[in-house]
């Protein structure tokens, strides 16, 4: 069977070229230079392996003998501050997000990273903005598209060469958004530059010393905030500029019914951070065994590609920024440094840059490097449907093309799902039903027992970390109101970036007490300044309620002395009755007596 190595290899089908044919002119910093050239590619062609391309040798131009060909041997600028206390940045190019943003920046900040370049490549996604900016306050830099960026995109060396596709090619622009947060973060001190996706999270791991048997990252949040800053010098003192990171693949675990009641906006997509935690691991870290290789075959078996991974697998990079400007990111996977002829500087990367995956034969082995990207790549069926319902009918030609030669995707899962749903899109449903069964044959690992079974192999591993950080960032996400109450400014970096954590601790619950009587105060502020004129209408509304309680005491009162009167009539009239009675009585006497005398009187 073809090795890892072998099957997966990367930066060895590189085509190094003296590119005579570009125009080169760089520039001296501080504003970062890139190229005006198209650059090679280390996308795969996803078809039996190919050998690797034989370079092109390394022009030889005898004037310059006595100067240099390669960068590397040339001296270079000292780090710069920002690089050696590794002050770090994260770019990325994003779309439908709104459901998931706020913990995408939650996540980034938690462990350690000082910025966030967000461009939101559709410019009417203002919810998604404003959920970024209150997730993350001043350090999320949010850059729409439009014609502001157009203009730093053209003030960009590779504009030249890539401009003409920017329009058609979201991976161009990602690539000229690289080069502009590249600009950003050198100018704001920043030191590194990670450039990954709004659905994977980098995973900062010190080195397996740091982890228990077994583990492949962090069991703690504690353990993981802000590393991000120690992790980033490390590299700097070691003399990397450029470091390629290798990636781990989602394995949803439910295959959720089909609900034609969703459609395909960003409103819909779900967050996939909160609830998956199971991952294939990166082939490098998949252990040479034989339970190890079936499970490996069984996921090839699954998709038509005959792939392990059904997305990338070649990982994502981070770059130093303080260097000398030479650094070009040529696809959203890596950065490879020029010479100042143009060239593609092979011996600098080899010796300045790192990687944690071996099958990126072009950069120095750091096998002992556990960090890595964690790849949501496909986590929901209608996320699944969603996706290649707005991807569209979208050629097998990648328009992208920052390579000289012309790139076609070929047998890929990306390939299989576009033409699935193509067959399927007239159904009464859209779909849904037929990409549900794609995801579950191809994508889902439903049966607990299974997944133990793999994970026991090794192949894969479960990163609950990261629901442990997600919810820990929620827990203090209102003791970001402290300074509101007195608290002293600095101490939610205090949380984030690790020193006096039991200090923070401690002020965290008075801050989310007072900030729930903070909440209450804020909205009886807002009601005096917002609806006084109602608050007058109720008050006038009180009065005349007051003036008609009254108008009815009057009333009650009145009642009352009716019914005394009332009273005292009756018992008048009672009286009256009793008087009657004993007049009735004496009158009877009176007669009864006459009566007699006047018997007596007749008989006399």
């Amino acid at each position: 069977m073809t090795s890892f190595a072998a099957r997966y290899a990367r930066f060895d089908k590189i085509v190094l070229s003296d590119d005579s044919d570009d125009e080169w002119a760089p520039q001296s910093q501080p504003k970062a230079p890139l190229p005006k050239t198209q650059a090679p590619t280390s996308f795969p062609k996803a078809q039996a392996p190919v050998p690797p391309t034989v370079p092109k040798p390394m022009p030889k131009i005898p004037a310059l003998e006595d100067q240099y060909l390669s960068m590397v041997s040339r001296p270079r600028p000292p780090a710069s501050p920002g690089a050696v206390l590794g002050r770090a940045a994260v770019v990325s190019t994003m779309k439908d997000v709104s459901e998931r943003i706020e913990s995408w920046v939650s996540w980034h900040l938690w462990i350690g990273f000082e910025m966030l370049f967000l461009f939101f490549d559709e410019p009417s996604e203002m919810d998604s903005m404003q959920l970024a900016v209150e997730a993350g306050g001043p350090a999320v830099k949010v850059i729409p598209r439009n014609e502001e960026l157009r203009s730093a995109w053209s003030r960009q060396n590779s504009w030249q060469a890539l401009g003409p596709k920017v329009d058609q090619e979201v991976q161009v622009r990602q690539c000229l958004n690289t080069q502009y947060a590249m600009e950003l973060g050198l100018a704001s001190g920043i030191g590194w530059l990670l450039n990954i996706d709004s659905d994977e999270l980098f995973l900062p791991v010190k080195s397996p010393e740091s982890l228990s048997v077994g583990a492949h990252a962090p069991d703690s949040p504690e353990e993981l905030r802000g590393v991000v800053p120690a992790h980033f010098a490390a590299l700097t003192a070691a003399g990397c500029e450029n470091f390629a990171y290798y990636n781990h693949e989602v394995v949803p675990e439910i295959v959720a019914p089909v609900d034609t009641t969703r459609e395909a906006g960003s409103s819909t997509r779900g967050d996939p951070f909160l609830s998956l935690s199971l991952f294939k691991l990166a082939p490098e870290r998949v252990p040479l065994n034989d339970d190890a290789k079936r499970v490996v075959e069984s996921w090839m078996a699954r998709n038509s590609a005959g792939k392990y991974f059904l997305y990338y697998d070649n990982g994502k990079s981070a770059v130093r920024l303080d260097t000398d400007g030479l650094y070009v990111p040529p696809t959203v996977h890596n950065f490879l440094p020029r010479t100042t002829t143009g060239a593609w500087d092979e011996q600098r990367l080899k010796a300045t840059g790192y990687t944690n995956d071996t099958r990126h034969h072009g950069l120095t082995p750091h096998q002992h490097h556990f960090s890595a990207i964690l790849h949501f790549a496909i986590w929901d069926p209608h996320a699944l449907w969603a996706k290649y319902f707005l991807h569209g009918d979208f050629p097998d030609k990648i328009i992208g093309a920052v390579m000289k030669e012309e790139l076609y995707w070929g047998p890929c899962f990306h390939i299989q799902s576009r033409d699935h749903l193509r067959k399927n899109r007239d159904e009464p449903d859209g779909g849904r039903a037929a990409m549900r069964e794609l995801f579950r044959c191809a994508a889902a690992l439903e049966l607990a027992s299974e997944a133990e079974r793999q994970i026991a192999a090794g192949v894969l591993y479960r990163f609950t970390v990261v629901q442990r950080v997600l919810e820990a960032a929620k827990e203090e996400a209102l003791a970001r109101k402290g300074h509101m109450l007195g608290i002293p400014r600095n101490w939610y970096q205090d949380i984030r970036m690790g020193p006096n954590t039991e200090r923070a601790r401690d002020t965290m619950g008075n801050v989310k007490e007072g900030a729930e009587r903070k909440d209450d105060e804020d909205n009886l502020v807002e009601l005096e300044d917002n609806d006084e004129q109602a608050l007058e209408d109720n008050v006038e509304e009180l009065r005349l309620e007051n003036n008609e309680a009254d108008d009815e005491g009057t009333a009650m009162e009145s009642f009352e002395e009716e019914d005394a009167d009332e009273l005292a009539l009756e018992e008048n009239i009672e009286d009256l009755s009793e008087r009657n009675i004993s007049y009735s009585c004496q009158i009877a006497s009176a007669t009864s007596v006459a009566d007699e005398g006047e018997l007596t009187l007749e008989e006399n």
